[in-house]
């Protein structure tokens, strides 16, 4: 409010603004003079237990501008998510979110670079993960996880800000995390049901996550 008054005076009120729609209500986050004349772009992070992997995606089309992947740090305190739990219990939450960003951060850089794009142009991320990394990232508490009776801290995120937690974009940009359902369905697997939409068709399908930590969906549109 306090830049509006100059900002739809810059260009005989055309303006441009960037929102996150919410179910109660929408946020502006920026208006600015024009008319969308600046470059849209957007994230999308896989934190995988072993990789991770960045999109960098143009919004305006949904073409892919680059791709990065690259070895997630947490690995030097653990292959797997037990061990990573493990290591967190030890005061190494923060230590743990840090590795996972550092590689996150390395990773949007190198994909910037590969598309001559500035960080502050990039104004949506979307960033999926098992569970125990979307804890991790978070700096939630995992330690719960893998103990009975196995219920995370959190399955579904709210809608963040990148400033908020620290990732290399606009620190406006919207940041959705994939909702995990439980301790060991993460947002990644819902991800690829969401990408494949086996669950609006009528044919059974068995869908089968092969990563360092596996999962498996069956389903259709009824179940």
């Amino acid at each position: 409010m306090r830049q509006l008054a100059d900002i739809v005076r810059q260009d005989n009120w055309n303006i441009t603004t960037s929102v996150i729609r919410r179910k109660c209500a929408n946020e502006i986050l920026e208006v600015k003079p024009g008319n969308g004349s600046t470059p849209n772009l957007g994230l999308a992070i896989d934190v995988g237990t072993t990789t991770i992997v960045v999109y960098l995606v143009d919004m305006a089309d949904g073409s892919v501008l680059a791709a990065t992947a690259g070895h997630n740090r947490q690995a030097d305190c653990g292959d797997d998510v037990i061990n990573r739990i493990v290591c967190a219990e030890k005061n190494g939450v923060k230590k743990l979110s840090r590795m996972a960003l550092a590689t996150i951060n390395s990773l949007i850089g190198e994909a910037l670079d590969s598309a001559a794009a500035k960080a502050d142009t990039i104004r949506n991320v979307v960033i999926s993960g098992n569970t125990t990394m979307a804890h991790l990232l978070l700096q939630i508490e995992p330690r719960y996880i893998r103990r009975d009776p196995y219920i995370p801290t959190a399955s579904e995120f709210p809608i963040l800000k990148a400033g908020e937690i620290g990732i290399k974009a606009n620190p406006i940009a919207a940041v959705f995390i994939m909702p995990g359902p439980a301790s060991y369905v993460g947002g990644d697997i819902v991800s690829g049901i969401l990408y494949t939409g086996f669950h609006r068709e009528d044919p059974v399908t068995l869908f089968i996550d092969i990563g360092t930590n596996g999962e498996i969906v069956l389903g259709n549109q009824e179940c």
